[in-house]
This record gives C-alpha cells, sequence and structure tokens, in this order.
C-alpha cells in the first residue's frame, strides 16, 4: 500500500534546472508545485533508506537547506525542501551543488 501510495503521489514529478531556479513539476497535473532559487540553496544532502525511497529501488531523497523561505518557519534561519524518491540521488544532488556552490549536507 505504501509503495503504491509513494507511485501515485510523487511518481510523476519533474525537477527542473531553468535559469536561476530549481522547479518541481507535476506531469501528471500539468503544474508547476514549487520553486526555488538556485541562490537560496545553501546546502544538499542525500538520504536512502526505508524512509527515503520505496524498498527494492535505487531512488532515495535528495534534501535542500535553503535559505530563501520564511526564517520564521525555522530557529537556524533556512528550511529545507525535499526531492523525494529521486532516481540516482547522487547525481542529482552532485548537478545542484555544481550549480548553486552549495556544501554538501551530508554528515
Amino acid at each position: 500500500m505504501g509503495i503504491a501510495h509513494s507511485g501515485v503521489a510523487f511518481g510523476t514529478m519533474e525537477y527542473r534546472l531553468y535559469g536561476d531556479e530549481l522547479v518541481a513539476y507535476d506531469a501528471r497535473l500539468d503544474a508547476v508545485q514549487w520553486r526555488a532559487s538556485l541562490e537560496g540553496i545553501r546546502a544538499v544532502s542525500v538520504r536512502r533508506g526505508l524512509w527515503a525511497a520505496p524498498p527494492r529501488t535505487d531512488a532515495g531523497t535528495v534534501t535542500l537547506d535553503r535559505t530563501d523561505l520564511d526564517a520564521e518557519q525555522s530557529p537556524y534561519g533556512f528550511y529545507r525542501q525535499s526531492l523525494p524518491y529521486v532516481r540516482d540521488p547522487e547525481r542529482v544532488a552532485q548537478r545542484l551543488r555544481e550549480v548553486t556552490g552549495s556544501e554538501s549536507g551530508d554528515p
């Protein structure tokens, strides 16, 4: 049931780089879900495991620490945005680090 839910919830989500922003686009809804300024991305990390991807997949979750959202949302002055169930998350994270000049948020 959980795998089916994740496929329905995130299976049609695409993450695209356009100029100076990262855009989360839902192909099923044909609509942008959110945008992130590349300048506002402070760190990029990758999580794998039971809660970061469906079992028996090569997917993982890419997490962005952002400085461009309302600082009231976090006492640290940044906010986390997740790109769940991404195939080859290390490649995606490395590309985002390259275009943003951000650091690795991995432990």
